[in-house]
Parts: structure tokens; C-alpha cells; sequence
């Protein structure tokens, strides 16, 4: 397991190294084995190129939810099924709706939103040299996630369109 988890570090710092940017980070987690009934704390570094991550809050005709509290956890995957996790805090949604989550190494974010008494929740990807962008539509809770390459280019379930 340690050995899968070096090459997995090693992998991202590789990847990283090659688009031009390095960042460490370290988390305090639980660690979740397949099966295992009890959790141990480990110390979890990834490093990898840092990417934005938006959530947008608006309502279900389009218009901007200020005052929405986002929390969530930042969970990092590796080997053997095991996890790493932390808190990536609360933040409420500025007058345009949105907040920026900094920080975004790790496999996903697991998003809270509380709004009007009711939470939202959702998984949405970290992805290296990307930017993830989260639009929640209240009451109704639909969501959508797209993530935008560097250069510009998005990314669908339908494919990728780049700019020009």
C-alpha cells in the first residue's frame, strides 16, 4: 500500500513538475480501509498543480443566491480503497452567488449547500490544470459540474470545445 501511494504522489509531482507549477500539501484525515470497521488517523501529501474550483448557488430561473453557506470535505483516494479527508471550511455565497474553494488538491470535493433550511449535497472532482465549476439550482437541487483546461478548452459529457 505504501508503495502504491509513493507512486501515486510521485505520478503528481511528475505531472506537475511538467506544467510548470509545484504545490505541497498535507491533510489530517481518517483512513477508511475496504471492510475495516475502524478508523486510524494518517497523514496524507499530495502535490500536484493547484486548479480553481467555483460553486455557484442561483436560483431555478438563473438568478444569483447570496447567502448560501458551502462546506464540504476535500477527499483524497489512494491505494486500496483507503481515503485521506478535511474539512475545506464554510463559506457563503457572495451577491453574484458564487464562492471559490482554494486549496483543491485531492480526488473530489464533497459539498454541503444550506440554503432556506434544506441541504444540497453533491461530489464534484478535483482535477490537475483544470478549473471545476459547480452550479447548484434551488429549490429544485439540480447541479451541473464542467470543468474548464487550461487554455480555455471545457469539458462535457459530450466532448471538448475550445475557444476560436
Amino acid at each position: 500500500m505504501a508503495r502504491t501511494l509513493l507512486l501515486m504522489v510521485l505520478t503528481a509531482a511528475v505531472v506537475a513538475m511538467l506544467a510548470g507549477g509545484f504545490l505541497d500539501y498535507s491533510m489530517k484525515g481518517s483512513e477508511q480501509g475496504a471492510g475495516s470497521t475502524t478508523d486510524t488517523s494518517t497523514s496524507c501529501t499530495v502535490s500536484a498543480e493547484a486548479s480553481g474550483f467555483f460553486v455557484t448557488v442561483e436560483t431555478d430561473s438563473g438568478l444569483p443566491v447570496a447567502g448560501a453557506q458551502v462546506s464540504g470535505t476535500r477527499v483524497t483516494e489512494y491505494g486500496g480503497g483507503s481515503t485521506c479527508e478535511q474539512s475545506i471550511g464554510s463559506q457563503l455565497t457572495n451577491a453574484s452567488g458564487m464562492v471559490l474553494i482554494t486549496d483543491n488538491m485531492g480526488s473530489y470535493n464533497a459539498l454541503t449547500v444550506q440554503f432556506q433550511g434544506k441541504n444540497y449535497a453533491m461530489n464534484a472532482p478535483i482535477v490537475p490544470m483544470e478549473t471545476t465549476y459547480v452550479t447548484l439550482r434551488v429549490p429544485s437541487g439540480n447541479y451541473s459540474i464542467s470543468e474548464v483546461f487550461e487554455g480555455g478548452c471545457t469539458k462535457t459529457p459530450s466532448g471538448v470545445t475550445c475557444p476560436g
